[in-house]
């Protein structure tokens, strides 16, 4: 019998507190300081404006996709049984789940000041981009042309100007 991964919701998990105890040992050891001056009006317009917009988009992205797709639980579902969501914010871009939580990582730097969260969200948004060259591979192989099809006419995280653009 062959042995399956865990929940996607437990690896996500391991990784955000992998990249916690990495950021709070860089700062440590690096001697950086704990936060960093913003004016208390910028950190509190910018980043909870920041923190909405992630938030928001993360919420829209979940109502698309369903709550069981966005923790992973079809990842390893047989093609036959998947679909190729392309609607709502997918339509503007290939990641809103990945591009609204960095938006909201941003906003709660800003907000609470904390050098341990910008190197922390710094590492997210690394480990994101890797995460969705992975799942590109994954869903080309799974989708084929309609895949390709929509990867070309849809940025990955970066929305663009006037909307997405479709042929």
């Amino acid at each position: 019998m062959a042995r399956r991964p865990p929940p996607i919701w437990i690896l996500l998990l391991a990784v955000v507190l992998a990249y916690g105890a990495v950021s709070v040992a860089l700062v440590r050891l690096l001697r950086l300081p704990e936060s960093f001056t913003v004016a208390p009006w910028l950190a509190w317009s910018a980043g909870g404006g920041l923190v909405v917009l992630g938030t928001t988009l993360l919420g829209l992205a979940i109502r698309h996709l369903s709550l069981r797709r966005a923790f992973g639980a079809e990842i390893y579902a047989p093609a036959a049984e998947s679909f190729l969501v392309t609607s709502g914010p997918y339509a503007h871009v290939r990641n809103p789940l990945y591009l609204g939580a960095i938006v909201a990582l941003i906003g709660w730097t800003l907000l609470l000041r904390s050098v341990v969260l910008a190197i922390a969200t710094g590492l997210m948004v690394i480990h994101f981009a890797f995460v969705a060259r992975w799942e590109e591979r994954e869903l080309l192989s799974r989708f084929g042309e309609a895949y390709e099809a929509y990867r070309r006419v849809t940025p990955r995280f970066v929305p663009r100007p006037g909307g997405a653009r479709r042929k």
